[in-house]
C-alpha cells in the first residue's frame, strides 16, 4: 500500500451509488420542481443525506474549475460535505479546505473550529487564501512536469510518496482577485485544485444553478446546522493522548505480516530485517517511551496540535526531572529541512527517508515532546490507526540508525512524553530563526545587516515543501524572509547600491519570483542609482513570473513603473 493512500481520480467515471445512508451532510433530496430564480438564502431542509461512493464535487465545479457560489446555504453544504467525506461510509476522499476567514464570517462558520480541523488551512484574508492555492498548485505544476503527465490520476499513480489530497479553496469574490481566481480554476481542474468564490465572479459558471434539475441544485445547510457539524467533526479528530509507559505490542500484532514495513513507503538507507515480526516487536520495546519522565522543550505556538498533557504521580504532584542528558557530538550532522528534507554529513546526504524526516521536521519546528498519536495525526491522518502506528515505529527506527551511522547517536529521545530532539542536532531552520532573532535584537544597523546576511544565507527554499501539516509553518517563515530581504536590501542601499541589488536579483530569480513587492524593491533601486533599462527588465521579468499564474502585474507597480521612467525635464539655467 502506497503513503499516502490513493484518492480517486476525478476524471474517472463517477461509482455508482449504494442504498442511501444517514450521514452528516450531503445533497438532500431534490425538490418536485425546480425554482425558476435563485433566493439569497434557502430555506432549511432538513433529512441531509450523505454519500456511500467517495464523495464527488459538483459537477460544474469538477469540469470547470471554479464557480460562483451566490447561495451561502448552499456554500455552508459544500464545506460540511467536503470536510466530514472522510467519516461518511466511503471514508476515502479527505479534501484539503483553503478558507480565508471573511469568507468564514460572511457564511457563519466558526473560525475557532475551523482552525482546530487538521483538513482545513484558514487564513487572515482572500489574498493569503488564494496564495497559498497557488503555492499548491506550483507544487503540483512541477511535480506533474518531472512525471510527464498532465492529471491528476497519472500524477498521483507515478508519484505515491507526494501528499496530493483533493484542494478546495473558498473565497469571497473579491474583483481584484478575479484574473488570480480565473488562473486558478482554468489550470487546477485537471490536478485536483479547485476554486468557489462567495458571490458574482463573472465567467464563472453559478452554482447551485437556480434553472438546473440537477441535485446539485438542493444542496443546502443553515449556519446553526452547520456549526453543530463542526463541533461532531472536532469532537471526532483524534486527540493527543500519551503512549502509556508500559505499552508493549500484542502477539497477534508482532507475528502478523507487518503493513508496517511492506506498506511504509519512507525510503530507508538500510533493509528491513529478514524477520519482520520479530524486528516490529524489538522495534516497538525500544521505542516504548521510558518510565521517567523529561523536563520538556519551549513550547511554540501551534493551534493544530493538542499539547502534551502534564505527567503527575499518584498525589497529584509533578515528579523529579530527569538528569539532563550529556550533549551529543554531532560533528557535521546538519538536518536539512528547507526545500526537500535530507540528513548531511560534512556536506554529503546521508538519509532521505521522506516519513522519517517529516517526523524529524514535526519535532524540529515544534520544539516539544510528541506523542506516537501526535505524529499519526499531524503525519498520516488519513490511514489505518494500525498501520500508521507501525510506519511511524518504523520511520523512527529507520532515522535513529541512519542519525547513529552518521555519528548523531542520542539526539532523538523518546520518554512518556514523547519524542523529542536534542538540542545538539544542527538544523537549518533552527539557524535561521537564530539569526532572525539576532537581527531583531542587534543595537545597531551593522550587526543587524550581519544577522540578515546570515539569514538570507540560510534560507535555499520553501520549508518542508510539498508536506501538507507544514503549511503554515513555511508561509510564516516565507514571509518573514521576503521582510528580511527587503530589509537587508534598505540597510545596504546606502554604502553599497550594487549589494543591494544584488540580494534583490537572487529573491526574486530564484526564491520568490512571484513576490511582487520585491520586484517594485528592486525597481526602485535602480531609479536611484540612474539605471533605466533595468527597471524596465525587473518590470519584464516579474510579467513572466505572473504570467506563470495566469495573472499581471497590480495597477500599484503598473504606475510605479510610469513614475520611475518618466523623462525628467531639468529647469533652464538662470
Amino acid at each position: 500500500m502506497a503513503w499516502p493512500p490513493p484518492y480517486p481520480d476525478l476524471d474517472a467515471p463517477a461509482i455508482p451509488a449504494a442504498p442511501p445512508v444517514p450521514a452528516l451532510v450531503g445533497p438532500s433530496p431534490a425538490p418536485d420542481s425546480a425554482s425558476a430564480t435563485l433566493p439569497v438564502s434557502r430555506p432549511h431542509r432538513a433529512g441531509l443525506r450523505g454519500p456511500t461512493a467517495p464523495t464527488r464535487l459538483p459537477t460544474a465545479l469538477r469540469i470547470t474549475g471554479g464557480v460562483s457560489l451566490p447561495d451561502p446555504d448552499a456554500a455552508r453544504a459544500l464545506i460540511l460535505t467536503v470536510l466530514a467525506a472522510h467519516h461518511t461510509p466511503a471514508g476515502d476522499d479527505p479534501h484539503h479546505l483553503i478558507l480565508s476567514r471573511d469568507a468564514a464570517d460572511a457564511l457563519h462558520l466558526p473560525a475557532q473550529l475551523l482552525a482546530r480541523l487538521r483538513h482545513v488551512t484558514l487564513t487572515p484574508s482572500a489574498l493569503d487564501a488564494v496564495t497559498s492555492a497557488e503555492q499548491h498548485l506550483l507544487t503540483r505544476q512541477r511535480l506533474a512536469t518531472e512525471h510527464d503527465t498532465a492529471t491528476i490520476g497519472p500524477l498521483r499513480a507515478a508519484a505515491p510518496d507526494e501528499h496530493l489530497p483533493p484542494v478546495l479553496l473558498v473565497v469571497t469574490a473579491d474583483p481584484a482577485l478575479h484574473p488570480r481566481l480565473h488562473a486558478l480554476a482554468g489550470r487546477g481542474a485537471a490536478l485536483d485544485l479547485h476554486t468557489a468564490a462567495l458571490g458574482d465572479w463573472p465567467g464563472q459558471p453559478r452554482w447551485p444553478d437556480p434553472d438546473s434539475t440537477d441535485p446539485d441544485s438542493s444542496w443546502s445547510l443553515r449556519a446553526d446546522a452547520a456549526a453543530d457539524l463542526l463541533r461532531l467533526l472536532d469532537q471526532a479528530t483524534p486527540t493527543d493522548t500519551p503512549t502509556p509507559a508500559d505499552s508493549t505490542p500484542s502477539p497477534a500484532r508482532a507475528e502478523a505480516d507487518p503493513v508496517g514495513l511492506a506498506d511504509s513507503t519512507d525510503t530507508a538507507d538500510t533493509p528491513a530485517a529478514a524477520d519482520p515480526g520479530i524486528e516490529t516487536a524489538a522495534v516497538r520495546q525500544d521505542l516504548a517511551p521510558a518510565d521517567a519522565a523529561s523536563p520538556s522543550l519551549s513550547p511554540s505556538h501551534d493551534e493544530t496540535v493538542t499539547p502534551t498533557p502534564e505527567t503527575r504521580d499518584a498525589n497529584g504532584d509533578r515528579p523529579p526531572p530527569a538528569p539532563a542528558e550529556a550533549p551529543a557530538d554531532t560533528g557535521g550532522v546538519l538536518l536539512v529541512l528547507l526545500d526537500r528534507p535530507h540528513l548531511l554529513r560534512d556536506g554529503d546526504t546521508v538519509y532521505q527517508g521522506r516519513l522519517g524526516l517529516e517526523i524529524a521536521g514535526f519535532l524540529a519546528l515544534h520544539r516539544r515532546p510528541a506523542t506516537t498519536a501526535t505524529l499519526m495525526a499531524a503525519l498520516l491522518p488519513d490511514i489505518d490507526p494500525d498501520k500508521a502506528k507501525d510506519q511511524i515505529y518504523q520511520a523512527i527506527r529507520r532515522l535513529r540508525e541512519a542519525l547513529r551511522r552518521a555519528g548523531a547517536d542520542g539526539v532523538l529521545l523518546s520518554d512518556r512524553n514523547g519524542y523529542r530532539l536534542t538540542d545538539t542536532l544542527a538544523v537549518d531552520a533552527w539557524d535561521i530563526d537564530r539569526a532572525l532573532s539576532a537581527a531583531d535584537t542587534a543595537s545597531d544597523d551593522t550587526g543587524r545587516a550581519a544577522a540578515l546576511h546570515t539569514a538570507t544565507s540560510l534560507y535555499t527554499g520553501r520549508l518542508l515543501d510539498g508536506s501538507e501539516w507544514a503549511t503554515a509553518h513555511a508561509t510564516e517563515l516565507e514571509h518573514r524572509m521576503i521582510d528580511a530581504t527587503a530589509d537587508l536590501a534598505d540597510l545596504l542601499a546606502d554604502d553599497d547600491p550594487t549589494a543591494a541589488t544584488r540580494v534583490l536579483e537572487h529573491a526574486t530569480t530564484t526564491l520568490f519570483p512571484y513576490t511582487e513587492t520585491l520586484y517594485t524593491h528592486l525597481m526602485r533601486l535602480h531609479a536611484a542609482a540612474g539605471h533605466p533599462g533595468d527597471i524596465h527588465r525587473a518590470y519584464r521579468r516579474l510579467l513572466t513570473r505572473l504570467a506563470d499564474l495566469g495573472t499581471t502585474p497590480s495597477p500599484e507597480t503598473d504606475r510605479l513603473l510610469a513614475r520611475l521612467t518618466r523623462p525628467r525635464h531639468d529647469p533652464p539655467p538662470v
